[in-house]
């Protein structure tokens, strides 16, 4: 026995939990002593161990402590929207069919819909009126069950069939350090030319099939380690800014179809609301919020536009594309950055009510 398993064995149990939990244990709980593996096991332990690490390191001994088998699910697929059920019945419809006994669906909705319900083995909902998709997104934390990882999917984003598979292939080959990873997206419904410079301008990169090795993970693609977090929500756009843009390697066989379909006008206005999202997320969070929104504004129209001109005119679906596709591309970018100096200057008022 280790010095400290030595010195909790010696430890009783009310104290073990004060030791442990920081808490004294409920008069059920002493009528059940837990010994110090017996607390250590308890999602609550796991869940206050986690929120205790400060490093990548931290998150690798949680891995290591409760390997991804001893855990309810290997995968927990979060699909998050500000609006009703009604309108996650594409991704709903996917993804039911691919479920298996180590993977749970959980739809989580900010509107209720009258006589909306949801039934079916490993497939959860949770309705949390008023809130949008990024307060349901810092909930992720306490939604998130005993699982090995977590899954983003949008409300008006499909997977493709076998992406569940494809999914549980990758979290079985990754090594303990490996904390997240990317799937490749598809543009199949919304190819309009508006439609395509929407997509372009966050997917690019992601466009499969993707040449890149690692990318950073968006809204519809990131898996990530549930140990990244625990079960306190995040504050206001830092799951965003800490968790979702973690670099991970990609999987072009984990496939997840965007759509969504808009002219000019909608595409432009959507934008200008992301935008508008990002720049408060600045004024709200970044030490120094004038100088992100001009280095952000130089990225988009310089070494960002370029990237995404490259990356189009090697892809080997370029054919797919509209003409002058990376002209519009550059306005939604122009759009992008309008919203980002709005939302750093006055805040963001309820563009992320009206984002999906």
């Amino acid at each position: 026995m280790s010095s400290m398993g030595a010195q909790l064995s010696s430890i009783n149990s009310a104290d073990l939990f004060v030791r442990l939990l920081g808490r004294r244990p409920t008069a059920s709980e002493q009528l059940q002593p837990l010994d110090a593996t017996g607390i250590t096991d308890l999602p609550e332990y796991r869940n206050r161990f986690r929120e205790s690490a400060h490093s990548d390191a931290a998150v690798v001994e949680a891995v290591r402590l409760w390997p991804v088998a001893s855990r309810d699910f290997d995968l927990q697929i979060i699909l998050a929207s500000g609006e009703g059920l009604s309108k996650c019945q594409a991704g709903i419809d996917s993804l039911v069919p691919q479920l298996t006994d180590r993977t749970l669906l959980t739809v989580v909705c900010g509107e209720a819909e009258e006589g909306a319900a949801l039934a079916g083995e490993n497939v959860e909902y949770v309705v949390i009126p008023g809130e949008s998709v990024f307060e349901l997104r810092a909930r992720i934390p306490a939604l998130a069950r005993e699982v090995g990882w977590l899954a983003l999917v949008e409300d008006h984003a499909a997977v493709q069939p076998g992406w569940v598979d494809a999914a549980l292939a990758a979290i079985r080959s990754a090594p303990d350090d490996q904390l997240s990873f990317t799937s490749a997206v598809t543009n199949e419904r919304s190819t309009t030319p508006w439609g395509w410079a929407n997509f372009l301008f966050n997917f690019t990169f992601h466009w499969a099939p993707t040449a890149a090795t690692e990318l950073p993970g968006t809204v519809n693609s990131l898996v990530f380690r549930r140990d990244l977090v625990g079960s306190r929500p995040f504050p206001p756009h830092l799951f965003e800014m800490t968790v979702l843009g973690r670099i991970g390697p990609v999987h072009n066989e984990v496939l997840i179809d965007h759509k969504q379909v808009v002219n000019w006008w909608e595409a432009s206005i959507h934008v200008f609301d992301n935008g508008i999202v990002a720049g408060s997320s600045l004024r709200r969070h970044h030490i120094s919020p004038r100088r992100a929104v001009a280095e952000s504004i130089r990225y988009v129209h310089g070494d960002r536009i370029k990237q995404i001109a490259e990356v189009l005119a090697a892809h080997p679906r370029r054919a797919e594309l509209p003409a002058d596709i990376v002209g519009r591309v550059r306005w939604i970018g122009i759009c992008h950055s309008a919203g980002l100096m709005w939302g750093a200057l006055f805040g963001g008022g309820r563009a992320q009510h009206r984002l999906e």
